[in-house]
């Protein structure tokens, strides 16, 4: 009977999927007067309100003196204490810091610490009596005694936390020491605590950003805002700082309610703002409002839209597909007319007739066809792009129709403008034309006009004939002719390793039952799998991945330990054409195996569903796979890989009673040792599973503890349907018991083993009764009753067996010899052993 390929129940995967839900932002009360929609525009400042920075006052000793200002940027106060008093402080790097956190830290009591309130009116003003102080600071600047001059300024703040002028010196100072950062922190504190211009806070804000300070540049440019509301430029400026930050969606929404409020006077700020808001929203993808933002300039400047600016608004609403409200746009502003099935009002269905003015732009046009093909209203094509047909010259228009009637699987329209471009003497479509004559090509095979394009894939090939799209695409074509010499002479005249995954799989499909290729056609496949399989050479790897019960894992794990170990580097295989499917490759996989059961290449087989096991691919077959390598590795008698393998699939389907009864064969093949504990804590943790329960029974049988195995067995006896084996077993073990016992208890139990037999015979059938006879036989004979014994023996040999394979005839003749020879009966003896067949 000719071997096959074994099957096992596919595991099912259930993914649970969630969108999402995207709220957007409700735009506040549009009742504003117009004069002061700057003044309602919302800035919002950073969410790190506080600067902290610490400075040391060096005194000539082994200690500095250091003194840390926490500056508050939302409650305008000043915080500084010496750092060295301060036992909770901990060091603070130059950076911005919440301010709840400072205040946290400030609350100690018991530390020297100033604390002061809101800065007053006068809160960059200095007492007279300290005033001359800071002349005498800017003097040792000036000498570059910049100790003297940082430790004046710190004392000057000990006395005036609110005075500005100490910061703008500690600023200088800092600025000529090189240390930019705490220049420019102090910079800051100092503006904040003055009365500064807009421009003075861009300046700083400027020189922030250079020095690739961010947080403080909105900060800056915050301050000029505040000061300055209708300067747009600087709501842009900070925009962009903001979207460095990652922090621009907040700002992005009051720009978007700052436009909503300007008047159609503002042009230049309208313009200027929404291609701001557009460039932001198309960057993070928000196609839906970068569309609303057009829209809102289209209803306010209708005169003055531009073809390119409609067709870009109409793309961003087809990509959110919302096609109604490009069809209404459509019909606003270049007078098409349209009947369409709407679903609840909301979204378009089918569109019934379709209608566009002679006059539309061409740009228009092409955007409108894109939105019929779409809604699949294919009818409608031919009058809506006659126009460009009409047109003398080919021109990019043709091209873009082209390119979207193809994708769009509309090879008869496609094929009027694929052919024009082609017959076209334009040098702007040189560069397209190789593209365009195998699209051309392919419309060609989808209409049915096999030969025109069996004709134009050569000539293609004539040109480069590495090109594998082509070359599959003139193998199907040649195959759908039944021109099969033809199509195999196309597929076999490179070398495979030029090949790609589709064309490899072709290639083994042709050529895998052929006796004379089947070299080439392992070297294909194996090639093929390659793409998604490793290669296995030990146990070790097959151990590492049978650990990994995510199939999907093992690839990568068995890759990086392959890299470590070995050294090993993966070949890259070719994926042009589209790619089998796993159905496909799990039925090419089994096609070669076949072929190697056929040619008694076990090793072979063995190696390829192996290496299937970390297949990414072939994962819903992985368990199929697992289960004909056990049959290949018993083939090529490796009988530990194989009981690795049951076992594992035990594991997976412990309710199967026939891998229970592979990985119990494997398990006397191999002779595996401490396997009782792993079959026992899976028989309890099943145990309505007989099978298992049975094998753990028979596994235990090896023990000595016969009173324990009977109870074990007579449990089972009320679970399984078939009580002839478990009789059999009960016979056994209480004769096995008769030969450490003696006397009466030897002779009682004699009688229960062989009544267990009898029950035996009882329960196997007629059919298997030469089988039953025999085995009553040898346990008479056993215990030395041999004239019964001898009755049995005989009735083996007047019973006809169940098959010519099981026949007991010459065993039961043989033990008959046997006891005539201990009796002394030679004649009978030797008459018996003449039946017996040597």
């Amino acid at each position: 009977m000719a071997e096959s390929m074994l099957n096992i129940e596919d595991m099912e995967i259930v993914l649970d999927e969630g969108t999402p839900e995207v709220f957007m932002d409700v735009s506040k009360d549009a009742n504003i007067s117009e004069d002061d929609i700057f003044d309602f525009l919302d800035v919002q400042e950073i969410e790190t309100p506080t600067i902290e920075t610490k400075i040391e006052v060096p005194d000539g000793t082994s200690e500095n003196e250091e003194l840390a200002i926490v500056y508050n940027l939302e409650g305008n106060t000043i915080q500084s204490y010496d750092s060295h008093k301060d036992i909770n402080a901990e060091p603070v790097d130059d950076q911005m810091n919440n301010s709840q956190s400072k205040r946290t830290k400030l609350d100690d009591k018991d530390d020297d610490t100033v604390v002061e309130g809101p800065r007053s009116r006068q809160m960059g003003k200095i007492p007279l009596a300290l005033r001359g102080l800071i002349g005498q600071a800017k003097m040792f600047m000036l000498r570059k005694n910049y100790n003297m001059a940082i430790k004046i300024c710190v004392n000057i703040l000990k006395e005036c936390p609110n005075a500005s002028e100490p910061f703008f010196t500690l600023s200088d100072i800092y600025e000529q020491i090189g240390n930019m950062k705490k220049s420019l922190e102090t910079a800051v504190i100092g503006n904040s605590l003055s009365s500064v211009t807009s421009e003075d806070w861009v300046l700083l804000g400027e020189t922030c950003e250079a020095n690739n300070m961010l947080p403080l540049t909105d900060f800056c440019l915050t301050k000029a805002i505040q000061k300055d509301r209708r300067n747009l430029d600087l709501h842009i400026k900070r925009a962009s700082i903001l979207e460095q930050l990652g922090t621009a969606k907040s700002a992005m929404n009051e720009y978007d309610r700052l436009l909503r409020k300007l008047r159609p006077d503002q042009k230049d700020s309208i313009t200027t703002l929404s291609k701001l808001l557009i460039d932001n929203f198309v960057k993070n993808k928000n196609y839906e409002r970068a569309s609303n933002i057009l829209i809102h300039v289209f209803n306010l400047f209708p005169d003055d839209i531009k073809p390119n600016d409609f067709v870009t608004c109409l793309d961003y609403l087809v990509k959110t597909k919302n096609f109604r409200k490009s069809l209404e746009l459509l019909c606003e502003h270049y007078n098409i007319d349209f009947v369409a099935d709407l679903n609840n009002e909301t979204s378009v269905i089918e569109i019934l007739e379709c209608t566009a003015p002679i006059t539309m732009p061409m740009l228009v046009r092409v955007k409108l066809i894109e939105i019929l093909v779409q809604l699949e209203a294919f009818s409608m094509l031919s009058p809506i792009y006659e126009p460009v047909l009409n047109m003398t010259d080919v021109n990019k228009f043709h091209l873009d129709i082209a390119n979207i009637l193809f994708e769009a699987n509309q090879h008869e329209h496609a094929i009027i403008f694929l052919e024009r471009l082609i017959n076209s003497e334009n040098e702007l479509f040189d560069q397209h034309q190789h593209a365009l004559k195998i699209k051309y090509s392919d419309c060609l095979k989808t209409l049915g006009h096999l030969e025109q394009a069996i004709d134009n894939y050569n000539k293609l090939l004539d040109v480069n004939p590495q090109q594998l799209t082509v070359k599959f695409d003139l193998y199907m074509s040649l195959k759908k002719l039944n021109r099969i010499d033809q199509s195999l002479e196309v597929l076999f005249q490179n070398d495979m390793e030029n090949l790609d995954c589709r064309l490899l799989y072709e290639y083994v499909l042709a050529s895998y039952d052929k006796d004379d290729m089947f070299e080439k056609c392992w070297k294909a496949a194996n090639l093929m799998f390659s793409r998604h399989c490793l290669p296995v050479h030990s146990l070790r790897e097959v151990k590492s991945m049978l650990a990994i019960h995510n199939v999907e894992n093992r690839h990568d794990t068995l890759l990086t330990m392959k890299k470590e170990l070995l050294g090993y580097q993966h070949d890259n295989v070719l994926t042009i054409n589209p790619l089998p499917s796993a159905e496909e490759e799990w039925n090419i996989m089994c096609a070669v195996c076949l072929k190697c059961i056929e040619k008694n290449l076990y090793y072979k087989g063995l190696k390829l569903l192996l290496s299937a096991m970390n297949s990414t691919v072939l994962v819903n077959y992985n368990h199929q796979i697992v289960l004909n390598a056990i049959k290949f590795a018993y083939k090529v008698r490796a009988y530990k890989l194989g009981f690795m393998l049951s076992r594992y699939l035990l594991l997976k389907y412990p309710q199967a009673p026939q891998i229970s009864n592979l990985f119990c064969f494997l398990l006397k093949k191999c002779s595996a040792k401490k396997q009782a504990k792993f079959i026992f804590r899976l028989a309890a943790k099943y145990p309505d599973n007989i099978a298992l329960n049975l094998l753990d029974t028979n596994v235990f049988n090896d023990a000595y503890n016969y009173q324990l195995l009977f109870s074990r067995y007579t449990e089972l006896l009320n679970k399984l349907d078939d009580k002839s084996q478990l009789y059999f077993m009960l016979g056994v073990i209480i004769l096995r018991l008769c030969t450490f016992k003696v006397g009466a208890d030897r002779h009682s139990l004699s009688l229960q083993g062989i009544g267990f037999l009898m029950k035996y015979k009882e329960h196997r059938g007629v059919e298997h009764e030469q089988e039953c006879y025999f085995n009553i036989a040898r346990a008479y004979h056993q215990v030395g009753m041999v004239a019964k014994s001898l009755h049995y023996y005989k009735l083996v040999l007047e019973t006809k067996p169940f098959s010519e394979e099981r026949c007991l005839n010459h065993a039961a003749a043989y033990n008959l010899h046997l006891i005539y020879l201990d009796s002394g009966n030679v004649d009978v003896a030797l008459m018996y052993i003449s039946l017996v067949q040597v």
